[in-house]
């Protein structure tokens, strides 16, 4: 298993046109992305605030580690303040491993930023982190956060953002990818053993928006919605009045758990193979008898299931989603 260590900005001072400060967006997109490292057979160490660069540097230092990852976002210069944009993967000219890592990164990252003619790798013997650390290092500066623009994009796509680093990553490693929420499970208000700092998916009944509160009550200010599919990080587990911590990208605040599904990787995503001796299955739009077919199943096809539902899975085949009879389904494990 590879093992990286992940260095998000310490730097407070730096305030974002928008609000907030590089140190807590990036602290938050730190913390978006440990799910997919974890998901995905990276190891990782972390620095967080209130560390120094100079401790961070010196962790880094005592391990062995087969990269450092460091995250922040840019500013202009103060004559040209507000006008730049882009994203930028800084490593020093002579680590072929650290050019190899910002090239992957950096073609990660211009499938989730607006202009990928603006996403580049930078050579740098100047920046700290990636002269004075032992492993390969990269230093990615997501976005400029004194242009509106960057700092707007930034704070609504931390996810978008941290699944492309993760892509960028594995690609680099030469491992498979693997989605964290693949398929949704149980809702969260039945699972005591949901983990924190996990993601959690949004499960409306009738797929519509759920409500991020300031507070665990119904009275309380709307700070956010989440769209029914979406993925948000579980920062507290529900209370007993059925309420949970959660944040989507940086909106941090309280959602019912009755509408949060536990989220199940790829690697753990239940898959099942049609059997129904030589004919077709039926793939109907409810889980009866008497609702329409949408789609006929070949036998020995390999299907992804959604949910269970009585005597009917949820299944996913060919871009279709429907329910079919699960007598005539094996299950397996991916």
């Amino acid at each position: 298993m590879p093992e990286i260590f992940l260095s998000p900005s310490l730097q407070p001072f730096n305030p974002y046109v928008n609000g907030g400060n590089e140190a807590q967006i990036m602290g938050y997109l730190a913390d978006a992305l440990e799910p997919y490292l974890t998901v995905n057979n990276i190891g990782y160490t972390r620095s967080r605030y209130p560390n120094t660069l100079a401790n961070a540097i010196s962790s880094s230092n005592a391990g062995n580690y087969d990269l450092h990852l460091a995250l922040h976002s840019n500013a202009s210069p103060e004559a040209s303040s507000g006008r730049f944009r882009g994203v930028q993967a800084y490593y020093y000219p002579t680590s072929a491993q650290g050019k190899a890592a910002a090239q992957d990164l950096v073609e990660a990252m211009k499938t989730v930023y607006p202009d990928p003619d603006l996403v580049y790798t930078v050579p740098s013997t100047v920046i700290t982190e990636v002269r004075r650390t032992k492993a390969p290092a990269v230093l990615m500066e997501i976005g400029y956060h004194d242009n509106l623009q960057d700092a707007d994009w930034i704070k609504a796509n931390i996810q978008n953002i941290a699944q492309a680093l993760a892509q960028g990553l594995t690609d680099y490693f030469n491992l498979p990818f693997f989605q964290v929420c693949a398929t949704r499970g149980e809702v969260i208000a039945n699972s005591p053993q949901i983990s924190t700092n996990a993601y959690v998916s949004v499960c409306t009944n009738d797929g519509s928006l759920l409500n991020i509160r300031s507070e665990p009550n119904l009275n309380s200010q709307i700070l956010g919605q989440i769209p029914s599919g979406n993925k948000a990080l579980l920062l507290e587990r529900p209370n007993n009045a059925g309420w949970a911590k959660v944040r989507y990208n940086v909106i941090e605040g309280y959602a019912s758990a009755n509408f949060l599904c536990r989220c199940i990787p790829d690697t753990q995503a239940t898959t099942g193979v049609v059997t129904t001796d030589g004919g077709n299955l039926n793939l109907r739009s409810a889980p009866t008898l008497t609702s329409s077919i949408i789609g006929r199943i070949p036998n020995k096809t390999v299907i992804t299931i959604l949910e269970t539902q009585g005597a009917w899975y949820k299944v996913n085949f060919m871009g279709a989603t429907g329910f079919v009879l699960s007598d005539f389904v094996k299950l397996q494990s991916r």
